[in-house]
């Protein structure tokens, strides 16, 4: 859910916005843009699963330790990733690492994340 939830909003971010009933939600639409559009989200969603994860628009790193929790839990979501490519989800991951490593380790303390050999997943 978290995983969709997170392609969805980069649908979003790139202008593609799923309407569930065009006709009530968005007035400005034509009844001839329906077609262009339904190619239209096709068409991103090829070239979104084409295009490597590395050149997805950066996340900012939260300032609230719950929020910071939050934003790697999310991150993570069903995958697992080393520190090295969390951290590259964010802007300025120098900066980012020690306090991903924080979030991880409260993660980890709950009971909601475990660490096999050099990656992070969240526990099922």
């Amino acid at each position: 859910m978290v995983e969709l939830n997170a392609q969805r909003a980069a649908e979003e971010a790139r202008g593609l916005i799923r309407w569930l009933r065009p006709d009530y939600q968005n007035l400005n639409a034509s009844a001839e843009a329906a077609p262009q559009q339904a190619e239209a989200e096709l068409e991103a969603e090829d070239e979104a699963s084409a295009k490597p994860a590395a050149k997805a628009r950066k996340l900012a790193w939260p300032k609230g330790m719950r929020e910071q929790i939050a934003a790697v839990r999310n991150t993570l979501g069903g995958e697992a990733m080393t520190l090295e490519a969390l951290a590259g989800n964010f802007k300025d991951p120098k900066k980012t690492t020690p306090l991903i490593l924080e979030a991880l380790s409260a993660l980890e303390e709950l009971g909601m994340l475990y660490r096999e050999d050099d990656q992070y997943r969240m526990a099922s």
